[in-house]
């Protein structure tokens, strides 16, 4: 003899209704890691390619003789140069007026295949950009065909045409205001992900409590306090006195005061040390990284004799 009451030969509803609900917490715990995923993924992808453009830059700054004095158009006299080649003409003063420095053009009769403000947009998108995103296209296949990479000539001729998202501006530095061969300076490389080339560096005024208070009359339209600057980003500071150094951003805080939106004040945790109130700190939208090197000046020789 047995009892029916433990005779089952199914579920009750109540264990499928459990099942599910454990099953639903677990998918949607999964389905939450794809979109942070995604994000880091993202994050990783500019890392690696900023790092990578750095480098190559780094080694493009001297190969292409930018390291020569001897090929610039003249020899300044103070202790900090840059080369920002896709800076408009416009906001050029920037470099050699309100930071104390110059601005490096080469010269055009030069020997040496270096960048220079009288080239073609074209060949400095190619010379200064990153070239790793390529444009492909659809017009014209099928529905189930693969999309093809876009030429800058009709057909297949040309180089490929890419999105250059990432670019570069490089400065040099030194203890002299002397610029000759076999000086060593300190060459920085700032890599940028889509920067917004029509508006020049945001300057930051310190405030009366820490923060730093952002003055929003170059910020690009339709940016906010967080797309303008994040960890990872570089501030260029101008002392009082001296010559003006890069600083990387370690943590950057919103404080923004509520009911205040015309006055965005930020928060800078810096390397290798926070901006300082006796200077003017200056933010260039769309910072990801740099690099910095010791470098010899290079002189003329029977291979480069101009």
């Amino acid at each position: 003899m047995h009892s029916t009451a433990y005779d089952r030969r199914g579920v009750s509803l109540l264990e499928v209704l459990i099942s599910i609900g454990i099953l639903s917490v677990g998918l949607i715990s999964v389905l939450s890691l794809i979109p942070a995923g995604r994000l880091l993924n993202s994050k990783a992808n500019a890392l690696d390619r900023t790092s990578l453009l750095a480098m190559n830059a780094a080694a493009d700054f001297m190969n292409r003789g930018l390291a020569r004095p001897a090929g610039w158009t003249n020899i300044p006299s103070q202790a900090f140069v840059a080369y920002d080649p896709l800076l408009p003409v416009s906001f050029q003063t920037f470099w050699s007026g309100t930071v104390a420095g110059a601005l490096i053009i080469p010269r055009t009769d030069a020997a040496t295949s270096a960048v220079s403000t009288s080239m073609p947009s074209t060949v400095t998108d190619i010379l200064v950009r990153s070239g790793d995103d390529l444009r492909y296209s659809t017009d014209g296949l099928g529905d189930d065909a693969l999309p093809v990479p876009t030429w800058s000539i009709s057909g297949t001729n040309g180089p490929h045409i890419f999105d250059g998202a990432y670019s570069y501006l490089a400065t040099l530095s030194g203890t002299t205001t002397t610029w000759n061969s076999g000086e060593y300076k300190t060459l920085t490389i700032v890599t940028f992900s889509r920067r917004d080339i029509s508006s020049p560096p945001v300057m930051l005024t310190s405030g009366t409590d820490g923060s730093w208070i952002v003055n929003q009359t170059n910020v690009p339209s339709g940016s906010s306090l967080k797309d303008l600057v994040k960890p990872g980003s570089m501030v260029l500071f101008q002392p009082s006195t001296g010559t003006p150094s890069w600083l990387r951003v370690l943590l950057a805080s919103d404080m923004t005061a509520d009911g205040s939106p015309t006055t965005w004040k930020l928060g800078l945790t810096c390397e290798p040390a926070n901006p300082v109130t006796t200077g003017t700190t200056y933010l260039f939208p769309g910072t990801v990284g740099s690099t910095q090197l010791l470098i010899k000046l290079e002189g003329t020789s029977v291979w480069n004799d101009k």
